[in-house]
């Protein structure tokens, strides 16, 4: 009995020591870097960690284990931590990664020097190695021509690779931009290279490939093939002189060559002889007028030729004329242009022009020869034209000016042209031409042209005409009302609805047109209608008419008014004698047959039991009796006139 209870008081004494032993290992807590964290390989790796020991035992050493080599073994060890006593210390080894090094599992191990207990992180931890990008393909040396513009390497990412599967860019680390200018584009894949202006010779272009840590670079060279540039030219001023005179101009002033070619010059073409011509000499060009019967604005063609087959032309704009638009301004419908003397030929006036408006032109003229010269330009007139718009033809205004001295400027003058209510959306163009003969008979000569747009509006219907028959009414009678309808707009109109109104007659009619079309040369874009109404028991007196049209969603977009009179009934029989009363079937405001192609009537009446019952009355002239007659008439005369014929032929 006392031998078991000494065996099992001894098993509890080595228990209780383990424990103890056991409870009393170091604590290692890992800091840093946090697991899988990543860093770049070939830097330094700062491997933090928490120590806490019992201060009764002494600390033998701390070791940074790792698998980096593929087998667990302790890279770095810190035995100088015996003279440690806090009991809490943090420490931390410093490792440098290999550019071979893959991703590995690292710890830390601390142990006592007595009893050899260990303490360990609670866990491994993983370091992540990044690795740079590499180009498996190097981008090859181009060979491009001078001014050839820029030439494109597609996909460039297919020559690089990265072996964490990281996501690369692409961008450009080292050029020379005055000689080539290399870029990625948008893409972020292609590769463009453009040489400067003019430059020819060797340059370079290094591409960076990063995975937005580490980075890889490949540099490549561009030769650049010198190629014969063409000349070029400066802008030449308009070159102004008197009539009767010269003027020289020093072209190499204006042509050059970056080659250093030498430059030849010559007259191509000229305008018009008959105000001024151009030769040349070297590299002087003369403009003379001299002995020219006309002055105005006239121009000559330049060529530049380098010796190699490139040739530039140029053209040297001139002006002899003496008289001159000093003041010009136009007026359209959306407003007014003014200063437009100086505007180039051709010009577009930024204001628009509408159907059926007005074109004013407002202008003065001068002389402008210098007073000492004492020329005086007489027999000035203008001519304005505007091109056919529409169905309107050409149009054309003179104006007589007359006579103006040296520096003398006319009074303003103003004319004008009516844009035609049906005409074609577009621009057109007005043209103004001045004329003058000064003391020397040179004529002058200066002609300007403008454009003008002219815009429709989308939806315009128009009352054409609208007009009462009889204006005057004596007592009961019956009113013919006869309109025309036009579309003026932009776009066709379905459903339009005419309508005739007047209030104090107790008037109101109307009539639905199923299209309209906007093209003004369709048959279908007018209607013409004939509308009839009776009045009875109406108050003598002056009555207003008025005419309306609508658009399909109720717009009204145009109305007419016209005036009519009823008198007190006077009857008399002459009257009765020479009207004959027809009785038409009964209308609810419907159109019936016109008595010509393409007329509608409807006729509105007194209400009686049945409906509307209406009747035209007509004139015997417009009766069949007085056809008849007519036509017996005429028959007779012909056979009179035969018989006559026949006659005098046998004597």
């Amino acid at each position: 009995m006392k031998k078991a209870f000494f065996g099992l008081m001894l098993c509890l004494s080595v228990i209780f020591s383990c424990v103890v032993a056991f409870g009393a290992a170091p604590t290692v807590t890992l800091l840093e870097p946090n697991d899988n964290a990543k860093v770049n390989a070939g830097t330094e790796v700062e491997f933090k960690f928490k120590l806490e020991w019992d201060t009764s035992e002494t600390l033998e050493l701390c070791q940074l284990w790792s698998d980096r080599s593929g087998t667990w073994q302790s890279e770095l060890t810190n035995d100088s931590i015996s003279s440690l006593t806090s009991g809490d210390e943090t420490l931390s080894f410093k490792l440098t990664t290999s550019t071979t090094d893959d991703d590995f599992k690292w710890n830390v191990m601390c142990k006592y020097q007595n009893t050899n207990d260990e303490g360990w992180g609670a866990n491994n931890r993983t370091l992540k190695i990044n690795h740079a990008p590499a180009w498996t393909k190097n981008i090859d040396d181009q060979t491009i021509d001078e001014d050839s513009g820029t030439t494109t390497i597609g996909d460039i990412s297919s020559y690089a690779t990265d072996s964490d599967s990281d996501t690369l860019s692409f961008s450009i680390s080292a050029e020379n931009t005055s000689e080539v200018d290399c870029s990625i584009d948008s893409n972020g894949k292609n590769l463009k290279i453009t040489p400067s202006a003019n430059f020819y010779g060797t340059a370079s272009c290094t591409v960076k490939v990063s995975d937005g840590s580490l980075s890889a670079e490949d540099t490549f060279s561009i030769t650049v093939n010198a190629v014969q540039d063409t000349p070029t030219w400066k802008t030449i001023d308009k070159q102004k002189l008197d009539p009767d005179s010269t003027k020289t101009l020093d072209l190499s002033q204006y042509a050059s060559d970056v080659d250093g070619d030498s430059l030849s010059f010559s007259v191509l073409t000229q305008a018009d002889t008959n105000i001024a011509e151009c030769s040349i000499s070297g590299s002087t060009l003369t403009i003379s007028t001299v002995g020219k019967t006309h002055a105005g604005e006239t121009s000559c063609v330049i060529q530049v030729d380098d010796g190699h087959d490139n040739k530039v032309n140029t053209t040297v704009e001139i002006d002899s004329g003496k008289l001159i638009f000093e003041d010009i301004n136009i007026k359209v419908a959306e407003g007014t242009e003014k200063d437009l003397q100086d505007k180039e030929d051709g010009y577009k006036l930024d204001k628009k022009a509408e159907p059926n408006s007005t074109i004013e032109i407002k202008f003065r003229i001068q002389n402008i020869f210098d007073e000492s010269t004492d020329i005086e330009i007489d027999d000035i007139v203008l001519t304005a034209t505007l091109e056919e718009m529409g169905d309107e033809d050409e149009q054309e205004e003179e104006v007589d000016i007359g006579g103006l001295e040296p520096d003398e400027k006319s009074e303003r003058e103003t004319v004008t042209f009516d844009v035609p209510l049906f005409l074609d959306e577009g621009t057109y163009e007005l043209k103004l031409e001045l004329e003058g003969i000064d003391d020397n008979d040179v004529k002058h000569v200066v002609t300007k042209t403008f454009k003008i747009a002219v815009d429709k509006e989308n939806h315009d219907l128009r009352i054409i005409d609208a007009a009462v028959y009889p204006s005057k009414l004596t007592g009961d009678g019956r009113l013919r009302f006869d309109v025309e309808v036009a579309n003026a707009g932009a776009r066709d109109e379905d459903d339009v609805l005419v309508k005739v109104m007047c209030s104090g007659l107790d008037i109101e009619i109307e009539h639905e047109i199923d299209e309209l079309e906007s093209d003004w040369e369709d048959d279908d874009n007018c209607w013409e209608g004939t509308l009839y109404a009776n009045v009875k028991n109406a108050t003598p007196g002056t009555y207003t008419i008025t005419f309306a049209v609508y658009r399909k969603n109720g717009d009204r977009m145009d109305e007419r008014e016209v005036e009519i009179t009823i008198a007190e009934s006077k009857p008399s029989v002459a009257e009765e004698e020479e009207e004959e009363t027809v009785e038409v079937q009964t209308i609810d405001e419907s159109a019936t047959a016109g008595a010509e192609a393409g007329e509608e009537e409807v006729t509105t009446g007194a209400e009686t039991e049945g409906g509307f019952m209406s009747t035209v009355e007509t004139s015997f002239r417009e009766s069949d009796s007085y056809k008849a007659i007519l036509i017996g008439c005429i028959i007779i005369v012909c056979v009179l006139i035969v018989m006559i014929f026949v006659f005098g032929f046998r004597r």
